[in-house]
């Protein structure tokens, strides 16, 4: 009887602990559903109710910060981060290293903060510390100098409790704060030349951190090592910072042209016959006409993520420090994905509203062309109905947008010419080419030869004006 009332009380507590875990479990979930809120007061109740269940809301958030490559509602994640600073608990850190080492500038910069608040005068001891210190200074490297490199720069400081000199730049100073990025990023580097041990590993360093010892590194044991570890992870991302170095040199450097040729399979200096007369920006536009014409025929993950990511990184520079390269960089990266992507639907949940809108409307147009080609490829149709499918393309790409989309399909046009036998139909195709191109495409002679020696000729044209003319 005792041991039978015994085993009750301990299935009656095991309930009550259930409950209690199952209740607290709601608890969790109801405060992570207020971060939704639409004002930021309402958003900053929201935080603190989550902060104020301690322990219990790391593990929840962590786990939603862990998705933040997919997540539609980058805001909502932004605040899980800001919380998980607020806790301070240390489990989370390698998922705010990813987030601090993702594309998005905006939840990079609300990471460094948490990151900083969680390591706070912990570095660099702890080989943890040397992890977030590598990453810090690896996000820092990653991207031009901007008030976003404030987030990983101050967390830097905060984290190995670097003192503040008395004077910056011949003037006096309170707080870190009043500093501009540079000079933070200055004092922190001098910190390092004589904190050597406060980073990481070179394998375990981000490859903003190792593409920068590799570009202005004096050691060359250091510089070597870092240029191998690059080699190593073979990651897309330092391509366009890499390039960018190789522009600006007077004379090559051939270890990093070779990390370039090998991070992307594209050899610099590129291969062509007046590589001797062009000076290092002539050549670097040009091995990137190939780099990004390569790009936009592959659709692997690896490159489908990189394509996204640079076009996001240059809408959000268009955005915060608007010019004509950075322009020209998401017309670049823009032409890119609308060839590697089929349709809308293709498109991350978690891509930003910003390239969406960006893409939604080529892609429609995109389809409608492909479909119109897939006709005039696919089967015996009469003249009236290739001069109608024709019609509609020079109709889709009536406008800007639509041309541009047009841009896409100038090698399955120009390979649809090569065998059209109606003089008429060819005519119409040259008068879409034109259009698109820009460049005349007269092929309205009844000679199938003079026909296709035109066609030729303005392949060339369009390649020397930069074109990319797929399948040519």
């Amino acid at each position: 009887m005792r041991l039978h009332r015994t085993s009750t009380l301990w299935s009656g507590a095991a309930v009550l602990c259930l409950l209690a875990v199952v209740a607290m479990a709601d608890e969790v979930q109801e405060a992570l559903d207020g971060l939704m809120a639409a004002s930021p007061q309402e958003q900053r109740t929201a935080t603190d109710k989550v902060v104020a269940l301690s322990d219990a809301a790391v593990a929840p958030l962590t786990a939603e910060v862990a998705q933040f490559r997919q997540a539609e509602d980058k805001s909502y994640i932004g605040l899980c981060v800001v919380a998980l600073g607020e806790l301070k608990s240390e489990s989370p850190t390698d998922d705010l290293v990813k987030v601090l080492l993702g594309t998005d500038q905006r939840l990079s910069y609300l990471a460094a903060q948490a990151l900083g608040s969680i390591w706070e005068g912990k570095g660099p001891g702890e080989p943890k510390a040397k992890l977030v210190n590598a990453a810090l200074m690896g996000a820092i490297y990653a991207r031009a100098v901007s008030t976003y490199t404030m987030g990983p720069s101050l967390a830097f400081v905060k984290v190995n409790s670097i003192p503040l000199p008395r004077t910056v730049g011949g003037r006096r100073v309170l707080t870190f704060k009043g500093l501009d990025p540079q000079e933070i990023i200055t004092i922190a580097e001098g910190w390092l030349t004589a904190n050597p041990g406060a980073l990481a590993d070179v394998d375990q360093q981000p490859w903003g951190l190792n593409l920068h010892m590799a570009l202005a590194g004096t050691d060359a044991a250091a510089r070597s090592s870092a240029i191998q570890a690059l080699r190593r992870k073979r990651e897309l991302a330092p391509v366009e910072l890499l390039l960018a170095a190789l522009a600006a040199e007077d004379e090559t450097s051939s270890d990093l042209a070779d990390l370039l040729g090998d991070l992307t399979g594209i050899p610099f200096p590129p291969v062509t016959a007046d590589a001797a007369t062009l000076t290092a920006q002539e050549l670097a536009d040009y091995w990137k006409r190939q780099w990004l014409a390569d790009l936009s025929g592959r659709t692997d993950q690896k490159r489908l993520d990189y394509a996204l990511s640079e076009l996001e990184n240059a809408l959000l520079g268009l955005h915060d420090n608007p010019s004509d390269a950075v322009a020209a960089k998401v017309s670049d990266y823009r032409m890119v994905v609308l060839r590697q992507f089929p349709d809308a639907d293709a498109i991350p949940g978690g891509a930003s509203a910003g390239v969406k809108d960006l893409l939604d409307e080529p892609l429609e147009i995109k389809q409608e062309i492909d479909a119109a080609l897939g006709d005039l490829e696919g089967g015996k149709l009469r003249d009236y109905k290739k001069r109608t499918l024709l019609q509609l393309i020079e109709q889709k790409t009536k406008d800007e947008l639509g041309r541009e989309v047009g841009l896409l399909f100038l090698g399955r046009l120009a390979e649809i010419a090569r065998t059209e036998p109606t003089q008429g139909v060819a005519s119409k195709i040259g008068e879409v080419l034109s259009h698109i191109s820009g460049i005349p495409c007269q092929l309205n002679s009844n000679r199938p030869e003079t026909r296709l020696a035109r066609l030729e000729q303005w392949i060339l044209n369009a390649q020397g004006a930069g074109l990319y003319v797929e399948g040519v």
